[in-house]
């Protein structure tokens, strides 16, 4: 897993990347993390195995917004998922707001 950032405004809005690899000899040795890939895949043909395979990639890309210095944040992102599950691809797109806040 690699997750770099850049600072678009000094301390207040940052951009961030993930890239995350799990492979396995085994045919479902992989989980997806995913539970929105899990559950609502977009090929019905295709036997999630609840969310497991031999290969998965994921790619992660968002914006935070601080407030408060790291007191406080917006984030925003879009995450791409792709197994390699027995019965054949599962590819899944999910879409992330969140806000985050401890004192």
């Amino acid at each position: 897993m690699i997750t770099p950032y850049y600072y678009l405004i000094p301390d207040r809005l940052q951009l961030g990347f993930q890239y995350q690899y799990a492979g396995s000899t085994g045919a479902e040795g992989v989980r997806t993390s995913s539970r929105y890939l899990r559950r609502n895949h977009a090929d019905p043909t295709v036997d999630v195995g609840g969310g497991r395979g031999n290969r998965h990639h994921s790619y992660y890309l968002g914006l935070n917004y601080l407030l408060c210095d790291h007191n406080a944040k917006i984030m925003t992102g879009i995450q791409y998922d792709d197994l390699n599950a027995e019965e054949g691809k599962v590819t899944g797109t999910t879409y992330w707001f969140a806000y985050r806040t401890f004192f």
